[in-house]
């Protein structure tokens, strides 16, 4: 101890004079033990880690560490030293010597405390002018990242909004006509959509720079399972939504649609992207790379990277293309059927929004590239996405927007006619005048014309399935749902009909 108190060790010496300390206390209780020399060193190793003991250099422990081959650094004591000029006289020269000047020190809770202060060239604590240039990193900005949280808070609140809604009106006829389990789908999907601005908008300095390399290297494929994964959940529930419109206006009687039924194709595309996904993300991860693409002045770029990165991403296109054109085939299967289930001009125009964001945004994210400003990219991914998310939801809000404000008509109609299950008003059967009500065989008969679409020998069945037409069964519906009751216009011949999805 007096050593030290008159002599400065040199670089380092602590931690070899603890080394030593382990050594011999490893081999003190190795020396009373007995061990088969195969196993000694094995032996001998363990027993060195077994102690922890407050040595030179702070606290040694070998034994509660991630690596077992090292020290662990946690309780190790980090000093910062300012290397100081110290004037000497050598053989009656003035010259000087140099020493070192604790002035910060690292606590046990990662904490830099001060000691002492920097003493710089000039003599004085003054920080002086850095030589070196700053170099780019190409972070987002601040102004941008806020407003990539204000689209992303934006569209999912929007969704959500919808998704409550469509659970608080689920039994207005207005909803149910809509089949509210596949609105709730649309909502779902726009829902994860959105998510995917916020993943997009992550590197190195979100989150007060505490994400690492590992969080960002999960935060580029969850991008892309929100993204792909929300917009094919989205429009496969819009083509399965009118696909089963569809199958209950068509079908043969006997025969029931179920949601689930309708659902096939949306499970089947599920399937094929999620498979995608999971393939990219296991062979040929999306991951974060930063690049150096400037050297003078030092400039660097980070952003997600992949080898066969189109290979997978043009996949998962493809799979998106295929499922809004399935939703395009419902829109034209489904163009004859009334507004009030089909909604098919709120379908056409959330398409047509689409097809226009990616004939505008592709060619500017195209131009823009990877390397340029990383707030012009992110910009434009993240306004893509948001357009995406909300052009999704115009059926979802005209269906609530219906439902809550729309005025239900008044029917003063007396008569009701069954088809197969289905309850027609007598005064709507009209096509042409009203001498075709004189027989209810010519009812009848107006009622089958303008109701096949597919086939011209069955009348329009029911979701469940119904019985044959009678001519005896006039009046058994509820006037108060108009959820179950049949109608055909007068002006013209179209599958118009309100049908009751029970599930």
């Amino acid at each position: 101890d007096d050593y030290f108190q008159t002599n400065m060790p040199a670089d380092k010496s602590s931690f070899l004079y603890d080394a030593l300390v382990s050594i011999g206390m490893g081999a003190c209780y190795a020396a009373t033990e007995k061990v088969e020399i195969a196993n000694a060193t094995t032996t001998f190793r363990e027993d060195i880690r077994a102690y922890n003991f407050t040595g030179a250099s702070g606290f040694v422990d070998w034994h509660n560490c991630r690596y077992k081959s090292n020290r662990c650094n946690e309780p190790i004591t980090y000093g910062m030293y300012n290397i100081r000029p110290v004037p000497v006289q050598v053989n009656g020269k003035n010259m000087h010597t140099y020493r070192a000047v604790l002035t910060a020190k690292h606590d046990d809770i990662h904490r830099w405390q001060k000691v002492d202060d920097n003493i710089y060239r000039d003599g004085t604590t003054n920080h002086p002018t850095k030589l070196r240039q700053e170099w780019e990193g190409n972070y987002l900005s601040s102004g941008v990242r806020a407003f990539g949280l204000f689209l992303f808070a934006t569209a999912f609140l929007s969704s959500t909004l919808c998704l409550l809604g469509v659970i608080g009106l689920h039994e207005v006829s207005t909803i149910v006509r809509g089949q509210p389990m596949f609105l709730s789908l649309l909502c779902i999907g726009s829902m994860m959509s959105s998510c995917a601005i916020f993943t997009l908008g992550l590197d190195e300095q979100s989150l007060d720079g505490e994400i690492s390399s590992e969080g960002l290297d999960i935060a580029c494929m969850t991008t892309l399972w929100l993204f792909f994964g929300g917009q094919i959940l989205s429009f496969s529930a819009l083509y399965c939504k009118l696909r089963r419109l569809d199958m209950v206006l068509t079908f043969r009687r006997g025969v029931k649609v179920t949601a689930w039924k309708a659902s096939l194709p949306l499970i089947a595309l599920l399937l094929l992207t999620f498979s995608v996904l999971v393939v990219w993300t296991v062979v040929d991860p999306w991951q974060w790379e930063r690049e150096i693409i400037l050297m003078n002045p030092f400039e660097t770029y980070g952003s997600c990277a992949c080898q066969n990165f189109w290979a997978y991403f043009g996949t998962l296109m493809a799979l998106l293309i295929v499922s809004e054109g399935l939703a395009l085939f419902s829109v034209y299967k489904t163009a004859d059927t009334d507004e009030i289930y089909s909604n098919t001009s709120a379908v056409v125009l959330s398409l047509l929004i689409q097809l226009q964001a990616w004939l505008i945004g592709v060619p500017i994210l195209a131009v823009l590239g990877d390397g340029d400003s990383a707030d012009a990219v992110f910009l434009g991914r993240a306004l893509l996405i948001f357009v995406f998310s909300l052009s999704a939801l115009l059926e979802v809000a005209c269906k609530i927007y219906q439902a809550m404000y729309s005025r239900p008509q008044d029917s003063t109609d007396s008569g009701r006619i069954r088809v197969s299950g289905v309850q027609l008003p007598r005064s709507q059967m009209q096509v042409g005048s009203s001498s075709n009500l004189t027989h209810r065989k010519n009812s009848q008969s107006n009622l089958a014309h303008s109701s096949t679409h597919h086939s011209s020998t069955d009348p329009i069945p029911e979701e469940q399935g119904g019985t044959p037409p009678t001519n005896n069964d006039d009046s058994n519906t509820d006037e108060t749902d108009p959820g179950k009751i049949l109608t055909c216009p007068q002006e013209k011949e179209a599958r118009s009909c309100v049908c009751s999805f029970n599930d």
